[in-house]
């Protein structure tokens, strides 16, 4: 289908040849809904790439070309969609690289801990070692006295028969004699017995030190156990992390991919558009407005009078945007130069250099269907020439100044809303003109808001500014 359309235009160029471009009306308005223009993409942009194409083909191409650049708007949103979240990706990349680090750092100081507990455990079972050991040796020595005390007993009850004890006993001179001979049979084992007791206690105490070094260690083992789970937790949550810094990686590869695949269509978007805007002699409509200036100005007085809201302030039909001199001015929309005036040079209240506005520039602009002029005055340079087509945002048109009645530098902006005859015809009719005002009055029943076009508009509200907000 879509090489039929090419043949089909093809023949219809052919054809313009021999019959003017005027035939072509026929069939370039097939429809101008952005539908038809998805639909039949190909052959509008056969059509609005040849040259020489009348008015009304040249305005419906224009829309073609918005259409085009809406397009490539949207791609370009649409790459910095990706763009944010590539960065997003790129961030969460970071954040589990900083959460693996951290969590190497705690690995390290577990097993760090874990080494620490296992020298503390290898110590305490040192001292355990030691304390048996000790138990050991006090029952042995317990056992020796226990045995040499029997085997002295017993050796004793074998030399001293009973009568010889009874003897021994009765023989005493006194009682206190008495006591002491009875005392004496016990007495070589009181010292062995003594020393039993003693070791006895140190066993004891020996038994319960080795039970407070078991419970240590067994609450040491207990914290390794609690460590080494928690160290294990610490590796599965960098496994985690690490596999989630894989798949952002996927995912960003992907959105690249994406991103570089978007930005050769909107190459190829941008490319289409440059043949069309050279075809159109490198004019189209714009969508919208734009600011003149790209920052650091305030509104020093209101639309429609000088103070809004106040007649006696006296009639204003434009904002004057405050600003050094000598700072770069740019079309609010596409458009063409019609007239310039120059040779002012700084200026003061009540000046009458070119009529008290200084160096202006005019230029004619369609916005929507709607076909306005606008004014820049009080200039200080000028660098575009009448004819020339100008771009939204794009040239230097001059640079602004305090030339003519003025009573410090500022930009003075007039829009004019003018109809929409079209841009080539408004061209035309204000060229036949010649005059800065058209056929207007310096009141406010020229606004806008009172009548149609020809009428003022309030930059203002056009441009999204306040009276004497600063930007």
């Amino acid at each position: 289908m879509r090489k039929l359309l090419v043949v089909f235009v093809s023949l219809c160029c052919i054809l313009s040849c021999f019959c003017g471009t005027r035939n072509l009306d026929k069939f370039v308005y097939r429809a101008d809904e952005n539908s038809d223009f998805e639909a039949n993409e190909d052959y509008y942009w056969q059509l609005c790439t040849t040259r020489g194409l009348d008015e009304a083909t040249s305005r419906m191409c224009a829309r073609f070309r918005t259409y085009e650049e809406n397009k490539r708007k949207a791609i370009q949103n649409e790459i910095s969609d990706l763009n944010s979240q590539i960065d997003a990706i790129k961030a969460d990349i970071l954040n589990q690289g900083q959460r693996i680090n951290q969590i190497n750092n705690t690995i390290a100081s577990v097993q760090e801990q874990i080494k620490g507990i296992e020298i503390e455990v290898k110590t305490i079972e040192e001292n355990i070692d030691d304390i048996t050991n000790q138990i050991i040796e006090r029952e042995r020595k317990i056992e020796e006295l226990n045995d040499g005390i029997k085997a002295r007993m017993a050796a004793s009850q074998a030399r001293v028969s009973l009568n010889s004890y009874i003897s021994f006993i009765m023989g005493a001179s006194s009682f206190v004699d008495l006591l002491r001979r009875i005392s004496a049979i016990n007495q070589f084992t009181e010292y062995d017995v003594s020393r039993i007791k003693q070791m006895e206690e140190e066993k004891v105490l020996l038994q319960k030190d080795k039970e407070e070094l078991q419970a240590q260690k067994d609450e040491l083992n207990k914290k390794r156990v609690e460590l080494e789970t928690y160290e294990k937790d610490l590796y599965t949550l960098r496994r985690q992390a690490e596999e989630l810094i894989a798949e952002y990686r996927r995912q960003a590869e992907y959105l690249n991919e994406m991103k570089r695949q978007q930005q050769i269509d909107m190459q190829a978007l941008r490319d289409k558009i440059e043949e069309i805007d050279d075809a159109l002699s490198g004019y189209y409509p714009s969508p919208g407005f734009i600011r003149p200036l790209t920052g650091g100005y305030w509104i020093s007085s209101g639309c429609y009078y000088y103070v809004p809201g106040v007649p006696s302030s006296g009639f204003h039909p434009a904002a004057d945007m405050a600003i050094g001199v000598g700072t770069s001015l740019y079309a609010i929309a596409n458009g063409y130069v019609v007239a310039t005036r120059g040779g002012c040079g700084y200026g003061w209240l009540g000046n009458n250099c070119n009529g008290g506005f200084g160096n202006y520039i005019v230029y004619m602009i369609e916005v929507n269907g709607t076909c306005y002029f606008v004014i820049n005055a009080h200039l200080s340079a000028i660098y575009v020439s009448v004819g020339d087509v100008i771009h939204q945002g794009k040239e230097v048109l001059g640079l602004t100044g305090s030339s003519g009645s003025s009573n410090g530098p500022h930009l003075h902006l007039e829009i004019i809303r003018f109809g929409t005859m079209g841009i080539k015809n408004a061209v035309r009719e204000y060229s036949s003109v010649g005059r800065i005002y058209y056929t207007m009055g310096r009141n406010i029943n020229w606004a806008c808001a009172y009548r149609g076009a020809p009428c003022y508009e309030n930059p203002l509200e056009k441009l999204g500014l306040v009276y004497q907000g600063s930007y």
